[in-house]
């Protein structure tokens, strides 16, 4: 018999699927409900790739706007060169945030905020210049660690689970 769930292969006197917990001794009620919980479960792990991609391309367009801005606006050569270092840090956070999403996002979302923090007690206005461009990214690079931990626990759960991308 094969595991309706996970498709692995057990005897017939098999109470439970060992790889992803499928009952298979529960009435057809308790299967669905196992069966849509982990498509649930698969779906939330999806939808945590799919915000890091997302928070990739924030951190990409911070890098950029950055970078540009700083060629546009500053007024030094400290201020262009602290700029550019700036935003090609953010280049490379987006690089690599699909290869170490939980260090990434949190040491870029930490950054981003302390510039916002300096410039505010530089110049409290800068706070409100953009607000609607820093609320994005915040909120974008929040919402993908939320999701990336809420995945990773799923994964910890559920051996077949732990290999859905």
């Amino acid at each position: 018999m094969n595991c309706p769930n996970c498709q692995s292969e057990y005897p017939e006197t098999t109470i439970t699927c060992t790889k992803c917990g499928f009952p298979f001794t529960g009435n057809d009620q308790e299967k669905s409900s196992f069966i849509a919980k982990q498509i649930l479960k698969a779906g939330d792990i999806g939808d945590a790739t799919q915000s890091i991609k997302n928070a990739q391309n924030i951190l990409y367009g911070i890098g950029i706007v950055t970078c540009l801005f700083s060629f546009f606006v500053s007024a030094d050569s400290l201020t262009l060169i602290l700029n550019l270092i700036l935003g090609v840090g953010f280049l490379i956070f987006g690089y690599l945030v699909i290869k170490s999403p939980m260090q990434i996002l949190t040491l870029a979302l930490a950054l981003l905020l302390s510039i916002y923090l300096l410039n505010a007690l530089i110049d409290w206005t800068t706070l409100f210049r953009g607000i609607i461009w820093k609320v994005i990214c915040v909120s974008a690079l929040s919402y993908a660690i939320i999701k990336y931990k809420k995945a990773e626990k799923i994964k910890k759960e559920s051996d077949y689970l732990s290999n859905i991308k």
